[in-house]
This record gives C-alpha cells, structure tokens and sequence, in this order.
C-alpha cells in the first residue's frame, strides 16, 4: 500500500499545543486519501519522524501484536483506522 506524498507547505502557519502540525495532519492525510487497510509498516514508516526510531519501533511492534491477535480490523474486516474509525460499529 502507498500513501499519497504529504503536501508539507500546508503545515506551515499551523501551531497546536498538544499535537505537532506535521505529525497530525499527516495522520489525517494518510487517513483521507487511503482506502486500503492500514499495515503496521506503513503506519510506523509513514506516519512517524525519522527521528525517532524507538517510537517507529515501539508502534510497529505494538501494531504487528494488535494484527497478530485479530484485533486491527473491525467487522467485516473493515481497518480499525480509516475513514470509519469515529463511527460507532457493534463490535
């Protein structure tokens, strides 16, 4: 799965005390303009700073266990993170 490149100039007057404007919206970028289910490696290699390699680490393990137990996609394997994510959904 490929994410869209994030258009980094629409960050640029963007400030936010809790949550860093690239981190975010490159979240809500990914989120918007992906209709395929959400991998561990994509998420981590995509959505996170280079800069950080524990959390890279730390979140694609997290993750990979969340795949592993059946836990990442909901009914109807539906992702658990996509455009549905806010929806209420029996589960």
């Amino acid at each position: 799965m490929t994410i869209p490149p994030f258009p980094t100039e629409a960050t640029t007057d963007y400030t936010h005390r809790y949550y860093p404007p690239v981190y975010r919206n490159q979240v809500l970028w990914a989120l918007r303009h992906t209709h395929e289910p959400v991998t561990a490696a994509t998420l981590a290699n995509a959505l996170l700073p280079a800069h950080m390699p524990s959390a890279i680490t730390q979140t694609g393990r997290a993750l990979r266990q969340l795949e592993a137990r059946g836990d990442a996609t909901r009914d109807h394997g539906r992702p658990w993170i996509g455009p549905d994510y806010w929806r209420a959904a029996p589960r």
